[in-house]
């Protein structure tokens, strides 16, 4: 018998309710947890909630995607006004990109930190990135600062 793939719509609707039905636990420092996203669509003006792993590091956090063509990044470069949600915990924030040093720091420790094979490799990057390795290809990456 074989298995169909999960639509990535069905998957993210899945992931979120598993996300909102967990319990909160806050990140450690250098790792990262899974949290519900939720922007404002920037062309619909309603609420737009998305699975994201939320990075701590240096006592910050931070939303790192590979592909800043996605709609969520697109929705908080448009409102920087959001909300980070798990379990019945809701908080609102203020997303702020970042970039140069900053940015490719925190790409490093997610990358270090996520366990997902099919997440790190939607980076594109050699395996043990530099700080050099990941500038050159930030182009496409975005990075938030949450707070």
């Amino acid at each position: 018998m074989t298995t169909q793939p999960m639509d990535p719509a069905a998957l993210n609707r899945r992931m979120i309710a598993d996300i909102l039905a967990a319990p909160a636990t806050p990140p450690e420092e250098g790792g990262y947890v899974l949290r519900v996203l939720e922007t404002t669509g920037r062309r619909s003006g309603l609420p737009r909630r998305t699975p994201v792993g939320l990075l701590r590091r240096d006592g910050k956090d931070y939303l790192v995607c590979p592909d800043r063509g996605r709609d969520w990044p697109n929705n908080l470069l448009a409102t920087a006004d959001a909300a980070v949600l798990v379990g019945n915990e809701r908080r609102a924030v203020r997303a702020r990109a970042v970039d140069g040093a900053e940015a490719a720091d925190v790409v490093a420790a997610y990358v270090r930190s996520v366990r997902a094979p099919w997440a790190v490799r939607a980076f594109a990057l050699p395996e043990n990135p530099d700080q050099a390795d990941i500038l050159d290809r930030m182009p496409p990456i975005i990075v938030f600062r949450v707070d």
